[in-house]
């Protein structure tokens, strides 16, 4: 014990004024970090990048700075700097297996805040999953789906999937098919579609709405209709049109056929 002390005085002794001076260099170090944090919140507000990643990379910024303070404040008084840094990298490594998982998402959650692949209140659908995207965090993504359930997705699983934006642009086409009778009249049965389409104020007529016969069915005629509409408008105009087409086939007398079967009998005579 005694040892320990006399060697705990002599180290004191001959490094106590480099201590002093390693102390005093990390508390100035960290008024310097905090000035350049400032600077940096200041230059990224005026950037481009997106606000969630404004505390990560004031974050990353800061540890990095204090870390690399730390280990010149340890090599002032006479800590082996080659070694400390091995340690640390060491530990790193560590940290960095056991959080493997973790780090993967935030990865993904800063790969989905930079490319924007959607953003709040947009409607996606990841793999099977689909819904209103209500928050992007760095390491889930939030949905909303049609009957309210709320969903996290890991957002390492979003940047390695394929992703449906549906409300990404402010139009869509709106493409539906409607059954006619193979007795009815496709030309007509064109025009009241038409007519119809061109009524409806949620229609766009620019570009020129599509009515076709698109398919010959077992028992019926496709007429397919494809109308651009406001995005916003996508689930309106698509009921609308249904109940419209409906409505307008019964008043032109055009018959909207259903699945049957034709039996055809064959008498057959027994002979002796």
């Amino acid at each position: 014990m005694t040892d320990i002390v006399e060697k705990a005085k002599d180290f004191i002794g001959s490094a106590g004024i480099n201590i002093l001076y390693a102390v005093l260099v990390f508390l100035i170090g960290l008024a310097v970090i905090g000035i350049l944090n400032k600077l940096v919140r200041k230059w990224i507000i005026k950037t481009r990048i997106d606000p969630m990643l404004h505390v990560f990379v004031l974050s990353v910024v800061r540890i990095t700075l204090v870390v690399l303070l730390a280990v010149s404040c340890a090599g002032m008084i006479g800590v082996d700097v080659t070694s400390f840094i091995t340690a640390l990298g060491a530990a790193g490594l560590a940290v960095g297996l056991a959080l493997q998982d973790s780090l993967t998402n935030l990865a993904g959650g800063v790969f989905i805040i930079v490319v924007k692949p959607f953003t709040i209140n947009d409607y996606i659908e990841v793999g099977s999953v689909s819904g209103s995207v209500t928050q992007i965090g760095l390491v889930y993504t939030t949905l909303a789906t049609a009957d309210n359930r709320k969903i996290l997705i890991p957002n390492a699983d979003i940047a390695k999937s394929k992703i449906v934006n549906y409300t990404a642009n402010p139009e869509r086409r709106l493409e539906l098919e409607f059954l006619v009778g193979y007795d009815a009249d496709i030309e007509k049965a064109k025009r009241v579609v038409y007519q119809v389409v061109r009524e409806n104020p949620l229609s766009r007529l620019e570009p020129e709405p599509i009515i076709r016969c698109g398919a010959h069915k077992d028992s019926a005629v496709v007429i397919v209709c494809k109308v651009w509409v406001e995005t916003k408008d996508y689930w309106d105009l698509n009921f609308d049109l249904y109940e419209q087409v409906k409505a307008a086939f019964d008043r032109e007398g055009i018959r909207i056929p259903y699945n049957q079967l034709d039996v055809h009998i064959t008498e057959q005579r027994k002979t002796t």
